[in-house]
């Protein structure tokens, strides 16, 4: 299972969590927004693969169940998100630099783990075991994996 802390959208939540509870100032909105326009296209993807229509592996091994599930999540962020915020469109762009800013220590925590961006979403994570199974038990498996103790 690919480790929690090498995949940018629970960075995003972690940001999100902070942001609501008044820790942190600025807002994960762009990143949020980007992270559903991804999970969409890869919501696509993998529809269109299974309706026979498109032939690429990167999506054939996920679910579309699991897929559906993390652009639900995104679109509950980012409602909460702009819920909070009030200014949507202000925000947006008065935040973009530090997004950009974060998503560049993300890129560089990639390097210094011996990862790229690629590696992480088009190779290994598709290749997971665990996305075989049922929610339930990849969920408990991915907080396990997550948790310290």
């Amino acid at each position: 299972m690919v480790p929690a802390h090498l995949i940018y959208c629970h960075w995003i939540r972690c940001w999100t969590l902070l942001f609501l509870f008044n820790f942190v100032k600025q807002s994960p909105l762009p990143s949020a927004i980007l992270a559903l326009i991804y999970g969409i296209l890869v919501f696509l993807m993998a529809f269109l693969q299974k309706t026979g229509l498109l032939h690429l592996k990167i999506t054939e091994n996920i679910p579309l169940k699991f897929i559906a599930l993390s652009v639900f999540i995104d679109i509950l962020t980012i409602g909460m998100i702009i819920y909070k915020i009030k200014k949507p469109i202000h925000t947006f762009f008065k935040d973009i630099y530090i997004n950009i800013f974060i998503f560049s220590v993300y890129l560089l925590y990639l390097h210094l783990n011996s990862e790229s961006i690629f590696t992480i979403y088009i190779d290994k994570i598709p290749k997971q075991d665990e996305l075989r199974g049922d929610f339930l038990s990849y969920l408990t498996k991915r907080l396990r994996g997550s948790l310290p103790f």
